[in-house]
């Protein structure tokens, strides 16, 4: 996986309930994405990306959402190193 979109993932759990689009709008909290390849892994073919879990369905338009959020090539890709920072 060479690019994740976060914002693209964040909407797409914000959509499901995750999330509030208004200060008055209802969170459910047992809805969600939980990331199962991350930037830098390998993906075989028909291989899980991410698992959501939904209490109203998945649309189309969601579920395509959630994949191209996704930039998937044939080339290895390093996976990144992230560094804390400690702010004081």
């Amino acid at each position: 996986i060479k690019d994740l979109k976060a914002k693209a993932i964040g909407l797409a759990s914000m959509q499901l309930g995750g999330g509030r689009r208004t200060k008055d709008d209802y969170i459910d909290y047992s809805v969600g994405l939980i990331l199962n390849k991350k930037i830098g892994d390998y993906v075989a073919q028909d291989e899980t990306l991410v698992y959501v879990h939904t209490n109203n369905g998945l649309s189309e338009e969601l579920k395509n959402q959630i994949r191209n959020a996704y930039t998937i090539v044939e080339d290895y890709v390093k996976k990144p190193v992230f560094q804390d920072e400690v702010f004081q």
